[in-house]
């Protein structure tokens, strides 16, 4: 039965390609009759009377049954799809947008110029890739339109531009290469600094169409599209089949105005009214063509020919019906859809296309490459010409002056490029980091988590022996560790400080170190740069570094019946002359923006004073903190405020702090108070999100 279905469906597409576009209520009344190539006719041509009268009693059969099932299920899919989700909507970041074109042509110019050139020299050619990810489009009716390889970029080189500063004109065509990036291949080896290009492209123009409740219809060119059922989070929509290739997006649309995420869609096709009338009237001429033949009023060929030419009237345009059914995480109030009623115009834009920054032209002026025929990798030069011959395989680009890599098919080893030799010679080393420093200084070790060193990697000298537990690279220094003690190297490999003390840190020119006492507390000190004392024998103690000011606290700090006590000595240049005596005052904090907070021994209150050692906020506070750019955090008789410079009262906060964040010589300050909220720096309240 399925056979003859099919076969009755093939028939009439064949027979309808011709047809009318409008089928009278009497198809025998003023319609156009089948001409002698109907398949039809031509399907009995060869034929008995008997076998034809068996042919069109198969296709009458079909056709009742086709006829019976497209009623039955037009009538089925206009009442189901009542679906309903229970569960809570999702709701979708990423939705259709139509754009105007000029905000449609920024977004695309701001994609085209994050592309690069990545350029791999296949010797004596060159393979270029253009990294082409169409996620970080952000114009998503565009990238599903450019998914399609008929509509994609055409892209074309004008100029290469070669590191050695030559230049040739070239008009080589990318291809897609992968579903992230277009490709072509030049016959060059030189490396590259980059390529003029032309990018041609075309995008959609779309119509919005907005369907907010069941039967709600709106008329295209195509046809009209109607909202069939639009039931909790189900849509059934119904168009003309023609219409669903230019249908690109359908998004349902929450009570709360948020795009649901859909969860599937379904859909079929079946004929038209007009059709199903049609196969109504043509199978009504099929049963009196039956019926005159067993009633011999129809006994030959030729006047069952005659019959079916009068009376089989050519069948209407075969413009099926489509039922399409979307489903959404959540009820939908309104449907949106998205139709392409056309492209735009080409448009061309040309660009600069650098080559990756990570491939960008080396310091020593060596490309890695592979010979096209051997697939052996070396080196070539700036001018493309083999500088190391390619003998390696695996070879990988460490950095600039090391390389990994297999050789006779040895197992894998570390190679150092000698530049002078242009040789790659194995080292009896391996590198703790391939990050290079001061231009030319690489971290080593004698193997994996073994001793480190420091090595010259432009002229293979050792800087700092390979000795040491770790070295940590900070501020054009070496800081090393051995046995749990740190020590200072300059760039040049000369000793700076001896692995003596238990931390060191370099800021803003300066070296603070610190040093075990008896178990018990850090002696600090600091260093200029050349490892030169300033503490001039004064304290033993500090807070926090030099600020912006160029002034330090310095403290004493001492043991007595088993307590720590500091004694506030003052504030140091970084000469270590003291400036400031602080000495009269219980405590003090260090400068922030220009003033310090201090506590006076004999009222106990908190007050700031200035560069000069003046008190310019006298001491009225319960307590004072680091002052920001503007105002600075002071209590007063359990009253939290925000004081200026003159002292005077900016703000009242609700509550004083739990906890606060108090970067010095900043205003990036944070104020967690006690009840619940956050303020910042200048008073201002900071949202939950940002509090955190």
């Amino acid at each position: 039965m399925i056979k003859n279905i099919v076969l009755s469906i093939s028939i009439l597409l064949i027979v309808s390609c011709n047809g009318q576009q409008n089928q009278s209520e009497n198809c025998h009344e003023n319609t156009p009759k089948i001409k002698e190539d109907n398949i039809l006719l031509t399907s009995i041509k060869e034929i008995t009377l008997g076998e034809a009268k068996t042919f069109l009693e198969d296709q009458y059969n079909s056709i009742e049954t086709l006829i019976d099932f497209s009623e039955a299920n037009i009538e089925f899919s206009l009442t189901s799809g009542e679906a309903m989700s229970d569960e809570e909507p999702k709701f979708s970041d990423s939705f259709y947008q139509v754009l105007p074109k000029d905000s449609i042509e920024k977004r695309l110019d701001t994609f085209f110029n994050t592309m690069y050139l990545q350029q791999e020299i296949q010797y004596p050619d060159s393979y270029l890739q253009i990294p082409f990810d169409r996620y970080d489009l952000d114009v998503k009716l565009i990238k599903d339109y450019w998914e399609d390889d008929n509509n994609m970029p055409i892209l074309k080189t004008n100029t290469i531009y070669y590191s050695n500063k030559t230049t040739v004109k070239d008009t080589a065509s990318f291809q897609k290469d992968s579903y992230r990036s277009l490709a072509t291949q030049i016959p060059s080896s030189k490396p590259m600094d980059s390529i003029e290009a032309e990018f041609s492209y075309t995008y959609p123009i779309i119509k919005e169409v907005m369907l907010e409740q069941k039967e709600t219809k709106t008329e295209l060119p195509d046809g009209s599209i109607v909202a069939a059922t639009i039931s909790g989070n189900t849509v059934s929509l119904q168009y003309p089949n023609t219409l669903h290739e230019k249908i690109v997006a359908v998004e349902g649309i929450h009570e709360s105005n948020n795009y649901l995420v859909s969860s599937g869609s379904s859909g079929s096709t079946r004929p038209t009214k007009e059709m199903i009338a049609y196969l109504k009237c043509f199978n009504g001429t099929i049963k009196t063509t039956i019926d005159k033949i067993e009633n011999n009023e129809i006994d030959s060929k030729e006047l069952l020919r005659n019959f079916l030419l009068q009376n089989v009237v050519e069948a209407p345009e075969n413009d099926q019906l489509r039922l399409q059914t979307f489903q959404f995480s959540g009820a939908v109030k309104m449907v949106k859809v998205y139709i392409q009623t056309g492209v735009s115009e080409k448009i061309n834009k040309s660009l600069i296309l650098k080559r990756a920054q990570h491939s960008q032209k080396a310091t020593n002026g060596y490309y890695l490459a592979i010979d096209k025929e051997t697939r052996k990798q070396g080196l070539v030069d700036e001018t493309g010409v083999w500088a190391i011959h390619p003998e390696y395989e695996n070879l990988r680009m460490m950095n600039y002056y090391y390389y990994s890599g297999l050789y006779n098919n040895d197992y894998n080893q570390l190679y150092w490029l000698n530049t002078k030799t242009k040789r790659l010679e194995r080292v009896s080393y391996e590198l703790d980091e391939v990050k290079i420093y001061s231009e030319k200084l690489v971290n080593i070790e004698r193997e994996t988590n073994g001793p480190e060193g420091v090595i010259n990697a432009k002229t293979g000298s050792m800087v700092i022996p390979m000795k040491y537990d770790y070295i940590r690279p900070q501020e054009g220094f070496f800081i090393t560790d051995l046995n749990n003690k740190e020590g200072l190297y300059d760039k040049n490999g000369r000793r700076i400080l001896p692995e003596i003390f238990n931390s060191i840190s370099i800021k803003d020119d300066m070296i603070y170190v610190s040093k075990e006492k008896d178990n018990s507390y850090d002696v600090k000190d600091i260093y200029s740069l050349k490892g030169v004392s300033i503490k001039k024998g004064q304290w033993n103690d500090y807070g926090e570094f030099f600020g912006k000011d160029d002034l330090l606290l310095v403290k004493y700090n001492y043991k007595k019946n088993n307590v720590h006590y500091y004694d506030y000595l003052g504030f140091i240049n970084k000469k270590g002359t003291k400036i400031i005596n602080t000495k009269k005052y219980l405590q003090v904090k260090p400068f922030s923006n220009g003033l310090a907070a201090v506590k006076d021994k004999e009222s106990k209150s908190w007050g700031y004073i200035d560069t000069t050692g003046k008190v310019v906020i006298p001491f009225l506070y319960n307590e004072a903190n680091a002052f920001q750019e503007r105002y600075a955090y002071v209590v007063k008789n359990k009253e939290a405020l925000l004081i200026d410079k003159n002292n005077k009262v900016f703000k009242k906060l609700p509550d004083t702090y739990s906890s606060a964040s108090l970067p010095l010589d900043s205003n990036e300050a944070k104020y967690h108070l006690y009840n619940g909220e956050t303020y910042d720096a200048d008073g201002n309240l900071v949202k939950d999100k940002e509090s955190k």
